[in-house]
């Protein structure tokens, strides 16, 4: 591409032009510390990329992850810093325990349209924001966190019952309160009455397993299904090529017509189960 051998240097200037918005022909343009970079992200469940160029300096960045929940547009802007001689920060983080991370999960509404969801997954706080991608979350101290990729601050406050009941977000001199909400798994999918664009039906906790999420002699007919959070796409969970394990954005269950019982299990939150039985 650098050197036109692909395509003519015309065609690349036309795919590098933006014509929708800051989109180009394939391409995002954008300008840092007054330079053009040229770039585009991937990604799915288990992996990030990003390639970035600078064609005017010759400059090709690939950063390739093998984990979807790093922040690799926060890498790209620090790698970007250092190449043309700024500034960058690099946070420090304190240790907490995973006990402690526990505590911070659910979800916090800032009003009826965005809500965030907080996560502990693969050793690390995540942080959803309804509709957006993941961040992971470092912590600076024991309630307090910052987000790399769009520099902001998230900090988990008490209520007076001793429990987490409040986010605050801190982002470009302004600071957004959002309270805990009683959010729950569901089941959505064409097999429930309500179908996929209806309300879920809620699963609850199991009275002896909080890590597990039930429902007793529920009625599916033929057609598919998927799990949802607080009845929000921004987090479901659906089945892995094999359908044999949940995976964030997964692929429809199948069922058969029928009444089932029905358990979503995070007891190993890295690796979430399902058990789909009929009722006896």
């Amino acid at each position: 591409m650098q050197t036109n051998k692909i395509i003519s240097k015309n065609i690349a200037e036309k795919a590098y032009t933006p014509f929708k918005k800051n989109y180009g022909y394939g391409w995002f343009i954008d300008s840092t510390y007054g330079y053009r970079i040229i770039s585009h992200s991937g990604g799915a469940s288990g992996f990030r990329s990003y390639l970035i160029r600078n064609v005017e300096n010759d400059i090709c960045i690939v950063l390739l992850c093998n984990s979807e929940y790093s922040d690799v547009a926060a890498i790209k802007n620090k790698i970007l810093a250092i190449v043309f001689g700024k500034p960058y920060h690099l946070p420090k983080q304190v240790e907490i325990s995973a006990s402690q991370f526990v505590g911070y999960e659910g979800a916090y509404s800032i009003n009826s349209n965005f809500t965030i969801y907080i996560n502990y997954k693969n050793g690390k706080l995540i942080a959803t924001p309804s509709r957006q991608s993941s961040a992971v979350l470092l912590p600076q101290s024991e309630s307090r966190f910052y987000i790399d990729e769009i520099d902001a601050f998230i900090e988990f406050r008490k209520s007076q019952s001793n429990t987490y009941d409040t986010l605050v977000l801190f982002q470009d001199g302004v600071q957004y309160n959002a309270g805990r909400i009683n959010a729950a798994w569901g089941v959505t999918g064409s097999s429930i009455p309500n179908g996929w664009n209806g309300t879920d039906i809620p699963l609850k906790i199991h009275p002896s397993n909080k890590y597990i999420w039930t429902f007793q002699n529920l009625h599916l007919t033929d057609g598919e299904i998927k799990f949802r959070f607080n009845n929000d796409w921004t987090i479901n969970l659906g089945a892995d090529i094999d359908g044999d394990v949940l995976i964030e954005n997964g692929q429809n269950i199948k069922v058969k017509e029928g009444n089932y019982d029905i358990e979503l299990d995070f007891s190993n939150p890295d690796n979430p189960k399902y058990l789909i039985k009929p009722h006896q």
